[in-house]
């Protein structure tokens, strides 16, 4: 299958716009925040482990941590500084682990993720379906 993106010059233009990207995304900053009010539909859960999908720098990443300090959140992005952003928008006594990772192929064993969080990242990908696939290999 061929594929629609050059995976590369994506990861290299995300990297660029990375150290501006939380001030001047509007855009990406309204739909994060209409999601993470939908997290309140979770009811009294508390997930032990959670995913950031192309969690750019880490602003969601860092509100879940804030609002479940006890969980292990984990922002993945397939872009390095992205994530080299979000201890910007963390706090060092709630860290948010890191991974540099394409969300199509997660590096994590199967059922050991309680929550996945994507905010504009799924038109990115190829494979749709297959990613959702992957998804749901790595949710309990």
């Amino acid at each position: 299958m061929s594929s629609l993106f050059d995976r590369r010059q994506l990861r290299r233009a995300f990297g660029r716009a990375a150290p501006n990207y939380a001030a001047v995304a509007a855009l990406q900053r309204e739909v994060e925040a209409r999601l993470l009010e939908q997290l309140d539909y979770l009811d009294e859960r508390q997930p032990a482990r959670i995913l950031d999908l192309g969690s750019g720098p880490g602003r969601a990443s860092g509100a879940m941590k804030k609002r479940w300090p006890k969980a292990e959140v984990i922002a993945v992005d397939a872009a390095l500084p992205m994530l080299r952003q979000v201890p910007k928008h963390t706090r060092f006594w709630r860290p948010v682990k890191r991974v540099c990772a394409d969300v199509s192929s997660l590096p994590f064993a199967d059922q050991s993720v309680d929550l996945i969080f994507s905010s504009l990242c799924l038109q990115w990908l190829d494979d749709l379906p297959a990613a959702l696939v992957e998804f749901r290999r790595v949710l309990r």
